[in-house]
């Protein structure tokens, strides 16, 4: 008689072993995609309160640079008050940019002035451009950028102090 496990508990240790790994995966599974489609949920209602037409909107009311800084006047046309904002400043050619974050704390309906220097060695001794990217606003403790909004307006030199 040969010693040695039987055809058929070997078949039943593979089946039990199969369903085991099988409970295992669907198990992780299932938590993973709930928790991929809640955060996939989250951001899609923070994008979707970005586009409310009442909620972030700005205007640049006029704008000018001096020496290597730029001065501008930003009214805030939402009823979210606006954190930060990327800023873009474009020289005489396309390719002279530099990109720096401002923190504005610019309330609801407010209006305030804002001087922002700019890398001189990257946009040139002029910048022709300033473009405000990326507002972003909080809702419910959680920072919200909204990456389709922006304003862009050109640049001309400050009149000099009287």
């Amino acid at each position: 008689m040969k010693k040695g496990i039987s055809p058929l508990i070997a078949t039943v240790l593979v089946i039990g072993f199969t369903i085991a790994l099988a409970l295992v995966i669907f198990t992780w599974g299932k938590a993973f995609t709930q928790s991929l489609t809640e955060e996939t949920g989250e951001k899609a209602q923070s994008q979707l309160a970005c586009l409310q037409s009442n909620l972030v909107s700005f205007e640049i009311k006029k704008a000018c640079y001096q020496g290597n800084s730029v001065t501008f006047t930003l009214e805030n046309k939402g009823e979210a008050t606006i954190n930060k904002v990327s800023l873009r400043f474009t020289g005489l050619e396309d390719d002279q940019i530099d990109v720096r974050e401002l923190e504005l704390g610019l309330v609801a309906l407010g209006i305030k002035s804002y001087t922002q220097e700019f890398d001189s060695q990257s946009v040139g001794s002029v910048a022709t451009k300033l473009e405000l990217l990326r507002p972003t606003f909080s809702d419910e403790g959680q920072e919200v950028i909204c990456g389709d909004i922006s304003e862009e307006i050109e640049l001309k030199e400050c009149a000099p102090a009287p």
